[in-house]
């Protein structure tokens, strides 16, 4: 029965180092999810909006409420292990909140003025979503990739178990087999095939398109539901 408890030990082992790996990825995921939302659907962009349709303070209070939020959110990601790249995009994002603290501080000074309607507004402080729909692709990307990485290790525990598992009985093995192999399946179905599809979405409204694009995932509960809910705005 060696072979079988060398097996298990390495199952255990690699459990450990995947659940360890899933919790990171899933605090970066939250925090992806969190900024996307605090930026788009029922967050800066869309209180901004709706002063500028209707001039009423509280969404002008609400849009200062969650532009603090989004940086605080931006400061909490930056300090995870990120490239260079996702640096980059990090920082392609503040520039967006920081041009939406200035507009909204323009805003209100024109609205007090007087004399403007939501069309001339609009046509005054008119900011680019552009770099910040790209940085969010970007850090999805990068998601996306360490995902990847993730699904791989189980990949790679696979082979590695199959070679001790030959050693052992055929039911053991099959058993052994059967745990890896649904675990890489959820991994793709829940994981790797949602992200692939909203950093498509967010690709294309980065590239400038955004009539007839189908955003994935509004119907799930989960981060990635969030992010897809708060990528409607960028696209409207």
């Amino acid at each position: 029965d060696k072979p079988l408890f060398d097996a298990i030990a390495m199952l255990e082992a690699r459990a450990e180092a995947s659940i360890e790996l899933r919790g990171q990825e899933k605090n970066r995921a939250y925090l992806l999810a969190e900024i996307a939302r605090a930026m788009g659907y029922g967050g800066m962009i869309h209180h901004f909006k709706n002063y500028v349709l209707r001039s009423e303070v509280r969404y002008a209070i609400l849009t200062k409420e969650k532009l603090a939020e989004s940086e605080a959110l931006l400061i909490k990601y930056e300090n995870l292990v990120i490239t260079e790249l996702e640096l980059a995009a990090v920082m392609e994002i503040r520039d967006t909140i920081a041009s939406y603290g200035k507009a909204v501080t323009r805003a209100e000074q024109l609205i007090e003025q007087g004399g403007q309607t939501p069309e001339s507004l609009d046509a005054i402080i008119n900011i680019d979503d552009l770099p910040a729909i790209r940085g969010l692709a970007t850090l999805e990307a990068g998601q996306e990739n360490r995902s990847d990485m993730l699904s791989n290790s189980v990949g790679q525990a696979l082979q590695e178990l199959g070679v001790l598992a030959g050693q052992a009985t055929w039911i053991s093995s099959a058993l052994i087999l059967l745990i890896i192999g649904t675990t890489f399946w959820v991994i793709r179905i829940k994981i790797l095939m949602p992200l692939a599809a909203i950093t498509s979405a967010m690709s294309e409204l980065a590239s400038g398109e955004s009539i007839g694009i189908s955003i994935p995932g509004l119907e799930r509960m989960d981060e990635i539901g969030e992010m897809a809910k708060a990528l409607q705005v960028f696209q409207d």
